[in-house]
């Protein structure tokens, strides 16, 4: 995350991300919860969650239902606006614009019970982030780094246009390096999780079912910041985009635009680590490590 918010500060994406990007099943949630206690010496791991990369919002509202606080930190400001407006009302929830690498600077250390990073530890200088977070963790507090891919359409023609031809075709150019560490679904965030982390879990079980509407699916590309510099390389009307939108509504020829009719699923990988113990071997290794990054 550094100092570059990748696209998306951009008005229009964070406006259609709240809108369109998918919420993750309860089920994940409460693997994450049943972890955190199995790590607990007490019954009071409620305290303090961090949802790092919180965009807008989505993870951090979850998360006030079982913590008696919970700040959502990230870089961008219009995403943060987003998910103000979107956790209004909510009386234990703060947000913080903050890069991930910095979770340092904004709490003490060990204050924190959980940390989590939804869809956003590919944009992270991972190691700077996995110090930090072992910086800020109780002894024994956790972190779940979680995202998904893609959708894949179970149309096959309808998924060559939405997810080969536009995604991995037509946005390519626009990819910055992290997207390429989400497309390898977190292998190298896990193998690095495991030399900072106890208790290292990876979890592949859990998937998200869509059903689209032809509206939906235009306002998750929307959602993407590859979308609005194609746009803005390419002002003329139609354009490749417009197009294989056409052809996508062509072969679902919805009654209307907001007819559920495209359905869909993509994977969501889960990893979990627990800060050591001071008098574990890992915990004596990672004293070592974390403190040269960060005085």
């Amino acid at each position: 995350m550094s100092d570059n918010s990748f696209g998306y500060e951009l008005e229009s994406v964070a406006n259609n991300y709240i809108k369109y990007r998918p919420t993750y099943p309860a089920k994940l949630y409460d693997m994450i919860l049943a972890y955190l206690n199995n790590g607990s010496e007490t019954d009071d791991r409620r305290g303090v969650a961090v949802d790092v990369g919180c965009g807008s919002g989505q993870c951090t509202r979850e998360l006030s239902k079982h913590f008696k606080s919970v700040i959502g930190i990230d870089n961008s400001a219009a995403q943060l606006t987003e998910a103000k407006q979107f956790c209004a009302g909510l009386d234990n929830v703060e947000f913080k614009l903050l890069a991930a690498e910095n979770l340092s600077s904004a709490f003490e250390e060990g204050s924190v019970d959980l940390i989590t990073a939804g869809m956003a530890v590919h944009w992270f200088d991972m190691k700077a982030f996995y110090s930090a977070s072992l910086r800020v963790l109780k002894s024994r507090g956790a972190l779940a780094v979680f995202g998904y891919l893609i959708p894949t359409l179970y149309n096959k023609e309808a998924n060559d246009i939405f997810h080969h031809q536009i995604f991995r075709g037509i946005f390519e150019r626009y990819y910055p390096s992290g997207v390429y560490r989400l497309f390898d679904e977190y292998k190298e965030e896990f193998s690095v999780m495991k030399l900072y982390f106890d208790d290292t879990v990876r979890d592949d079980s859990f998937k998200i079912e869509y059903n689209f509407s032809v509206n939906e699916i235009f306002g998750l590309l929307r959602s993407a910041p590859q979308y609005c510099y194609y746009k803005e390389d390419h002002p003329e009307h139609p354009d490749d985009v417009d197009i294989a939108l056409e052809k996508l509504t062509e072969i679902y020829k919805p009654n209307s635009r907001d007819e559920k009719v495209a359905r869909g699923w993509t994977p969501i990988f889960l990893l979990l680590g627990r800060k050591p113990s001071s008098d574990s071997q890992i915990g004596r290794q990672e004293a070592k490590m974390i403190e040269p990054r960060l005085l």
